[in-house]
């Protein structure tokens, strides 16, 4: 079985698991004792959840942010027809995250993906992650009163769970503060889909736009002055472009014009030339014969 998994896990694959006999068994390679010392409750978690509502049918649980790993997951499960036993698998999706994060055209542009569900599964601001827009702001402000409450609670001998918990209090806070300044922003952008919203927040003027689809929205804002600086440098290389030609063809122009004012010099000085050696012909044979005799001086 090792060699099995070992060969669908790779970039997307976080881990195949069950609930079976009471025990959470995680993988292969992690005893049951490990998530039993932690306090880790299978039957507590949205996986398992969803699987015994679905009732024998394979459900998706939405995306939700891992602290364990730091990444986005949705997981596949299924209860088993004894009604306890479940098994789950686990999906990263952590190419959203890298997509929206090489997205940066505009200085402190935001970019956010959520789902269906209204859970953030993308953002330019890390913290975002997990975060849900479909919860009200109350409901946000009691997800970090829970997370506060989680971390004193917790044993301060499970280190690594004490992270996983400052992680998701850190996470919450973060989320809860971004939408007290933005969620009057938001329900404009909800109102005016598919069109660009101007709004200010914290003294600062956005550019906001929402764009909604069946199972992902995308939302995007960016200050105006960034923006205007954006199409500054957009303009600014072909305007610079277009006055080095300018320059060059001017330069051209002139030195053509010069070029013929000198070939018109240098013909007219040929006439000249001419017309001196004409003259100096009829003086030398006027100072040679007598106009008067017609003979030799």
């Amino acid at each position: 079985m090792v060699s099995t998994l070992l060969e669908i896990e790779g970039e997307t694959y976080d881990g195949l698991y069950m609930y079976y006999q009471d025990r959470y068994l995680y993988s292969w390679d992690t005893p049951y004792s490990v998530y039993e010392y932690s306090g880790y409750r299978a039957t507590d978690r949205p996986w398992y959840k969803d699987a015994a509502a679905g009732n024998g049918d394979i459900v998706f649980t939405p995306p939700y942010m891992s602290y364990a790993n730091h990444y986005i997951l949705t997981t596949i499960s299924q209860l088993q027809p004894d009604g306890e036993t479940v098994f789950a698998y686990d999906i990263k999706m952590g190419d959203i995250q890298t997509l929206v994060s090489s997205m940066d055209y505009f200085a402190d542009e935001q970019i956010i993906i959520f789902d269906r569900n209204g859970t953030v599964i993308g953002s330019t601001d890390s913290d975002y992650l997990g975060g849900n827009f479909s919860a009200s702001l109350e409901e946000t402000a009691q997800t970090v009163s829970d997370a506060e409450t989680e971390l004193e609670t917790a044993d301060p001998a499970q280190t690594e769970n004490i992270g996983k918990l400052k992680d998701a209090l850190t996470s919450a806070s973060a989320f809860y503060e971004f939408r007290q300044k933005f969620d009057s922003a938001f329900d404009r952008l909800k109102d005016s889909e598919d069109h660009m919203v101007s709004y200010y927040m914290n003294g600062t003027k956005y550019y906001g736009y929402l764009l909604s689809q069946e199972d992902f929205s995308f939302l995007v804002f960016v200050p105006v002055v960034s923006v205007l600086k954006g199409s500054l440098n957009i303009w600014l290389v072909p305007l610079l472009l277009i006055e080095l030609i300018l320059i060059y063809v001017l330069g051209r122009i002139v030195k053509e014009q010069k070029n013929r004012e000198l070939k018109a010099a240098y013909v007219q000085l040929g006439q000249t030339q001419r017309r001196l050696e004409i003259a100096l012909s009829a003086a030398q044979k006027a100072a040679a014969v007598d106009e008067l005799t017609g003979m030799m001086n």
